[in-house]
């Protein structure tokens, strides 16, 4: 058979020294290959994660949905057993009281029913009259706060006049969070240069809405309170964002005034509101359960330029 020798190559200093560099550099680039990878694969599950979120935040919002309906549901049937029954009650005590007063059972069923007929009829009546008293209040409430409201357009070639846009908040927010943010705004006004824009001028003189004209808000918002805006532009950053992922989703457009991360992150913020105005928001209703109205703050008509351009300017902010 064959013999085979091996020869062992004996490098020279030069040679040995470019051959640690070469290890070195394979060594240096499976790292970074490894390390891009664990990017990518980190990204992915956070994706994944995300999505995941979404799909069982929309499961349960959906379940949530369908248990308040039941539960209205039930307390109403509830509700509707307790008023008949107390009707039969009454009924009856009012058969018996004319039965003792000489009436025939016949007589006084027939007389009691007759009566509690027409109790029923004007109590009715005068039910129907306060919901239409009530709903003439709302829709006066309403009118009046977009009074001489600016209609929202795509004009962004010029910016928007000044004059009759700025929101009665007091109609839906309460004297309590207006005087709150009027006082904000009053010791900010104090401390600014002279010829400077305030925030009552700023509602009435909106900026172009572009990424510029949304930066101008967010820098002057950042100003305003170095501490706590940080957690309105990320609200406010969650907004657009909701909107820009689902712009046919109604609810995504409706903010509630009611709730009470909005009064503290968007009402208690001075430029907040002027970022949302900005963008196209308007005061509202919405029909909530058992045909109540709420007063929100809704997108009628979404621009997809106009939040890409806030979108923009609060992620480089």
């Amino acid at each position: 058979g064959r013999v085979v020798i091996k020869k062992k190559v004996i490098l020279t200093p030069e040679q040995r020294v470019a051959k640690i560099a070469e290890l070195k550099s394979k060594i240096a680039k499976k790292k970074e290959e490894q390390k891009q990878q664990t990017i990518l694969n980190e990204r992915a599950a956070e994706k994944s994660r995300i999505e995941g979120g979404k799909i069982a935040m929309e499961v349960r919002e959906e379940l949530q949905a369908r248990a308040r309906a039941q539960a209205y549901a039930e307390q109403r049937r509830q509700k509707d057993e307790e008023v008949i029954a107390k009707e039969k009650i009454q009924l009856q005590l009012a058969i018996d009281k004319l039965v003792r007063k000489g009436k025939s059972v016949e007589e006084a069923e027939e007389i009691a029913k007759s009566e509690f007929a027409e109790a029923r009829r004007k109590m009715e009546e005068k039910t129907a009259a306060l919901q239409a008293e009530r709903r003439q209040q709302r829709a006066e409430a309403a009118e009046a706060m977009l009074t001489g409201a600016k209609t929202n357009n795509d004009n962004d070639s010029a910016s928007p006049k000044t004059g009759g846009s700025t929101w009665n908040l007091s109609a839906f927010l309460g004297d309590e969070q207006v005087a709150h943010s009027q006082a904000s705004q009053a010791a900010i006004a104090t401390a600014k240069p002279k010829g400077s824009i305030d925030e009552s001028e700023l509602e009435c003189a909106l900026p172009r809405p572009d990424v510029a004209g949304f930066a101008s808000i967010v820098e002057k918002m950042k100003q305003s309170n170095p501490t706590g805006s940080g957690e309105t532009i990320a609200m406010l950053t969650t907004i657009v964002m909701n909107i820009l992922q689902s712009p046919m989703d109604q609810k995504k457009r409706y903010l509630r005034a009611s709730n009470s991360q909005f009064k503290t992150k968007i009402i208690g913020t001075t430029y907040a509101l002027t970022f949302l105005r900005l963008l196209g928001f308007q005061v509202g209703w919405v029909e909530i359960e058992g045909g109540k109205k709420e007063q929100t703050v809704v997108m009628t008509t979404v621009i997809i330029r106009r939040l890409c351009a806030a979108l923009t300017a609060l992620e480089t902010s």
